[in-house]
C-alpha cells in the first residue's frame, strides 16, 4: 500500500510540473450576461425592472474569445432571502420553451446549444445551496475554439413571493474556461441588477426633499 501511495504521489508530481510549461489556452477569453432570451446569441443586458414576488429570472451567460475551451466553471450567489434556483430551468443549454420570464409575459426562447455540445459535470456536481450555485463541467470531445460569443451557461431563478418591485437583489456570477490542459482562466464576474438598475437600493429621492436639505 505503501509503495502504491508513494507511486501516485510521483505520477501527480510528474504531471503537475508538466502543466507548468503550458501556457493559457484561452488568455483573452471573458464573458457577459444575457437577459434577452428571447433572440438567438448574445443581445446584453445587465439589469431588470419591474420585477415583482414569484417571478422567474433568466440569465445566459455567454464566453467570447475563446481558444481552446474544453470546460468551464460558473459559479452564481445572490441573497438567498430574495429569491431561489430553479434547478430544472437551469441547464447548460437555452431550451425550446415558452414562459413568464424577466418581466414578459409567453417570451418564446431562442433555442441554442452550448458551445461545448455534450458536456459531463465533475464528480459531486452541480451543487446548489441556498443563495448559491455552482457547476464544474468538461467536454466530451475536442476542445472548442472561437472568437465571437458562445453560450455556456442558463440560469433561471425565481423571487420569493414577498419580493417587490420596491425590493431588489443582485445576481453575481463568477466563470472561469479550463482548456484542453487543465489550465484555468478566470474569466471575471458580473452582475445582474434586478429592480436596481445598478443602484443597489438606493432610496428613491423627490427633489422637494434634496431642496429641503439646504434649508437654514
Amino acid at each position: 500500500m505503501r509503495k502504491a501511495n508513494i507511486l501516485f504521489l510521483t505520477i501527480s508530481l510528474v504531471i503537475s510540473f508538466a502543466l507548468i510549461g503550458y501556457s493559457d489556452g484561452n488568455p483573452d477569453a471573458y464573458f457577459m450576461l444575457d437577459t434577452d432570451i428571447a433572440t438567438l446569441g448574445y443581445q446584453g443586458g445587465s439589469s431588470l425592472s419591474g420585477i415583482g414576488g414569484g417571478q422567474k429570472i433568466a440569465i445566459a451567460v455567454y464566453a467570447k474569445n475563446v481558444g481552446d475551451l474544453q470546460g468551464a466553471i460558473v459559479d452564481v450567489t445572490w441573497e438567498a432571502t430574495k429569491a431561489s434556483l430553479r434547478g430544472n430551468d437551469t441547464d447548460t443549454s437555452i431550451p425550446d420553451d415558452e414562459d413568464d420570464i424577466n418581466g414578459a409575459a409567453d417570451v418564446v426562447f431562442a433555442e441554442e446549444a452550448n458551445i461545448l455540445g455534450s458536456v459531463s459535470s465533475a464528480p459531486g456536481y452541480p451543487v446548489s445551496e441556498d443563495g448559491h450555485f455552482v457547476d464544474k463541467f468538461v467536454k466530451l470531445g475536442s476542445a472548442a475554439a472561437e472568437n465571437e460569443y458562445v453560450l455556456i451557461y442558463f440560469v433561471v431563478l425565481e423571487t420569493e413571493d414577498a419580493f417587490t418591485t420596491d425590493d431588489y437583489v443582485v445576481v453575481s456570477v463568477k466563470a472561469t474556461a479550463v482548456d484542453s490542459n487543465g489550465i484555468l482562466h478566470y474569466m471575471g464576474v458580473r452582475n445582474l441588477y434586478v429592480n436596481s438598475g445598478g443602484g443597489l437600493g438606493v432610496k428613491k429621492t423627490t427633489w422637494g426633499e434634496v431642496k429641503s436639505q439646504f434649508k437654514d
